[in-house]
């Protein structure tokens, strides 16, 4: 039983750390973008609204504008964010 009981400590162990090493180098927080607002500038403005609180607790309000590139992408813009 304390056989046992070491062993599933360890691959306890083991599965946390490898869990959060995966978290970790998988999580988009750790990745940069570069922002270019050149394109903003040559793109049009295909539909902008406000929003605000979802409910008492998701809270925030903004501006939500939605632009197209001339390449065809498109792209959302949050302003005003709050």
């Amino acid at each position: 039983m304390n056989k046992l009981l070491s062993t599933a400590l360890v691959a306890g162990a083991l599965g946390f750390a490898a869990g959060n090493a995966f978290w970790y180098l998988a999580s988009p927080l750790w990745i940069d973008v570069t922002v270019s607002e050149a394109a903003a500038a040559e793109s049009r403005v295909v539909k902008s609204g406000e929003f605000r609180d979802a409910d008492s607790i998701h809270r925030g309000s903004g501006t939500a504008t939605i632009h197209a590139e001339p390449g065809g992408k498109n792209f959302a813009r949050l302003s005003n964010f709050k």
